[in-house]
């Protein structure tokens, strides 16, 4: 309808009428319109003025009864209704109004037909988890054309696969939905990728292409091993693979994956039917030849994606992550339970960003340590983990909500700033770890940095640190915190090598300690501490320093080796002490069995002995029957610190001819030194020895002296005459 006004219509509504709108307040044009059929239109006004509406009813818009079935306006005009379905049988009344002011309004109105157009919407069969054998592949639909829908025309691939197309005949209306059966396959368990889409409807193109195609990969439970890369694979990548849990197992699942390089990412969410019997296992056979590396390009995806995802064992792999910022390796949260990582190399560039870190159990991809029950029951063992701000971050979300039960041990750390961060954690076993900082951190480093812990056993590692080597805090005691702190070797160099505050029931047993200070408790609030056969070192510091602490706070405090090249070298109730011998007259309760010295440990960083006396069956038994290196204790009189060790009492260092840069000729004598390199005497009645100098070139000729008599004290030396020789 063309040229139209609403002038001199007279107004009959308004907004209390039907669409409740004040673009109902002029003049009304009201048109009825009754379709003979069924069909899906635009209601569309051209020309017109300001402020003006349209609305479509059922029944009279001033009729108590009507139906406001759609409505349209625009302050600027031309107001269009997209889309209303207007049902054969019935009558409707369009009206065009505005405003009160303008109160008219000129207009041209057309009602168009929608062209064909129908949504591919799901696949309704077959459905995940499919059963092996063969299955119709049907699919909903939705009428969203104008006209009746008689026919449609599909095709579909499997596999990638073009199977037959077909055209299916069908009756349905305008906003009505059908399942149509496009087709059949025999489904393997094993996934099956199918894509299906609309190549005409009712004999013409769909009118909008981009609802037409849908896909979707279908799969049963598996169970069994399979292969992934290489000819004839099962799976082509490891994401095929993972992506094959979607469907869930049935049994144990090992994935064997062939050497090489993979060039990808993947996710492995809730696998149904995962159990500790079912378990899933990738394993790369050696990561020395496999590796699955990703660069995720600042998107927050990490390379192996825990994400709910239950009794998982990736072993085997390199797992690399190369980007710079915003990344991982390996990544778990939505309470991923029950996951194994070993015998993999898993890295990452060295960073000084809190968000990369080659092992994160975090609760946001975005970060490191958003708290949550993002994991519990893992087990991280004899892995190289190196890189990122963090080696391993675990996460937790409170003291009542704390993450639990994990075993860290046996892997070898090397981290930018932290090698293993836990916070809200219980029950982690921390054994059999060399963790040490990047070559060039900055900040401060800590081997292990624990917060609000419970429950940890933190046993035979080699921590060795610039700045931190194990540091536990919580901003308030804790009953039964439990911590059993036991063998370790831990090497700080500029600053704490344990630190401890607000931590109630430790058991410090056979560990080596250097730090500035070594040991340090802060507060009242750490308590029941028992520390036995331990060696304290410090080079410029406190061996021990304690402040606002007494003999409550330790259960024992005993048969440790103390030893500092600053003075004071001991605080204890914030009062300084020179020598051990001060400290036990001031505290007579504590370190009666304790000794005073250097414990002659190799290095600063190699805290084995090879000479040392004062530590050796020095201890007392305490029920730690092996050292660090696995060596047995001697039962009765174990040695204080990490190495159970046999010192030498014996050895010789013998030092080059007094006269080497002297020319010789005939027969002369050839004098040299030997040095008492042991912490001894040494009784060569006992420990006799032979000197064998052999001489070649144009004379050739041999001596043997024999020294069996006489002493040589800790660090003097000998002179020995080898004469006459020919030179």
């Amino acid at each position: 309808q063309d040229s139209l006004t609403t002038d001199g219509f007279g107004d009959d509504f308004d907004n209390t009428d039907a669409c409740n709108s004040s673009y109902m307040g002029g003049d009304d044009y009201v048109f009825s319109y009754s379709p003979a059929m069924t069909n899906l239109a635009e209601v569309v006004l051209t020309n017109t003025g300001t402020y003006v509406g349209v609305f479509v009813t059922e029944g009279c818009p001033d009729d108590p009864n009507a139906t406001c079935v759609a409505q349209a306006t625009a302050f600027s005009g031309n107001p269009r209704i997209p889309t209303v379905l207007f049902e054969a049988g019935k009558t409707y009344y369009i009206t065009i109004s505005t405003n009160p002011t303008p109160q008219s309004t000129a207009f041209d109105m057309a009602i168009n037909i929608l062209p064909d157009e129908v949504a591919l919407n799901f696949f309704v069969n077959p459905v995940n988890p499919v059963t092996a054998g063969f299955s119709s592949v049907e699919v909903n639909i939705t009428n969203l054309g104008g006209n009746p829908l008689t026919n449609v025309s599909f095709g579909y691939s499997v596999n990638g696969v073009n199977q037959a197309p077909v055209t299916v005949n069908t009756n349905v209306a305008p906003l009505s939905s059908d399942t149509i059966t496009i087709g059949g396959n025999n489904f393997p368990i094993t996934p099956t990728d199918i894509i299906a889409y609309i190549s005409a409807v009712n004999g013409v193109a769909d009118g909008n292409q981009g609802n037409d195609t849908i896909d979707n990969r279908f799969c049963g439970p598996i169970a069994g091993t399979f292969t992934v890369g290489g000819a004839n694979a099962t799976f082509a990548t490891i994401a095929d693979a993972a992506s094959a849990l979607n469907c869930g197992i049935s049994g144990p699942v090992v994935f064997n994956i062939a050497p090489g390089v993979y060039n990808e990412r993947i996710e492995l969410s809730d696998i149904p039917g995962a159990s500790a019997t079912n378990t899933v296992t990738f394993d790369g056979g050696s990561a020395s030849t496999t590796t699955i590396t990703f660069n995720n390009n600042n998107t927050d995806l990490p390379t192996i994606y825990f994400n709910g995802a239950d009794y998982v064992t990736i072993k085997n792999l390199t797992v690399e992550a190369t980007f710079t910022t915003d990344n991982w390796a390996i990544f778990l949260r939505n309470q991923s339970d029950y996951n194994t990582i070993e015998n993999c190399i898993v890295t990452m560039p060295h960073t000084t960003g809190f968000d990369r870190t080659p092992i994160a159990v975090s609760g946001n991809i975005n970060s490191s340590t958003n708290g949550a029950n993002n994991a519990n029951h893992l087990t991280i063992k004899n892995n190289v983990i190196k890189g990122g701000y963090y080696g391993i971050s675990l996460r937790g979300t409170s003291t009542a909500n704390r993450i639990n039960d994990f075993v860290i041990e046996n892997n070898t750390i090397e981290a930018y700033n932290m090698g293993i961060y836990s916070y809200y954690a219980d029950s982690i076993s921390i054994k059999g770890n060399n963790i040490s900082a990047h070559s060039n951190p900055t900040g401060t480093h800590y081997s292990i940095y624990s917060y609000y812990g419970v429950g940890h056993t933190i046993e035979a590692n080699t921590l060795t640190s610039p700045d931190r080597g194990l540091y536990m805090y919580a901003n308030t005691s804790f009953p039964a915190n439990n911590y059993r702190i036991v063998n370790n070797m831990i090497s700080a160099g500029s600053d704490y090598g344990i630190y401890m505050a607000n931590i109630d029931g430790v058991n410090y047993l056979h560990n080596t300690v250097v730090g500035k200070p070594a040991f340090y408790a802060s507060t009242n609030n750490t308590k029941n501490l028992n520390v036995k056969n331990n060696i304290f070192a410090s080079y410029g510091d406190y061996s021990f320093e304690v402040n606002s602490m007494d003999s409550a706070q330790f259960l024992g405090l005993d048969y440790n080796l103390y030893y500092s090249q600053a003075s004071p070298s001991v605080r204890m109730s914030n009062s300084n002490y020179g020598s051990l011998t001060q400290w036990q007259n001031a505290h007579p309760y504590a370190n009666a069995n304790s000794v005073w010295g250097d414990p002659l440990l190799n290095s600063p960083t190699d805290l084995h002995i090879t000479f040392g006396l004062l530590a050796d069956s020095a201890g007392t038994p305490v029920g730690v029957i092996k050292d660090i290196d696995g060596d047995g204790r001697y039962f009765l009189a174990p040695d204080m610190g990490a190495d159970e060790y046999t010192p030498l009492t014996s050895d010789l260092e013998l030092m080059s001819d007094i006269d080497f840069n002297t020319c010789k000729t005939g027969s002369d004598s050839v004098i040299f030194y030997a040095v008492n390199k042991a912490q001894v005497a040494m009784d060569f009645s006992v420990d006799n020895f032979d000197l064998n100098v052999n001489v070649t070139g144009v004379a050739n000729s041999t001596s043997t002296v024999t020294i069996n008599s006489g002493t040589l004290n800790a660090g003097d030396s000998i002179m020995i005459y080898a004469a006459p020789i020919n030179l």
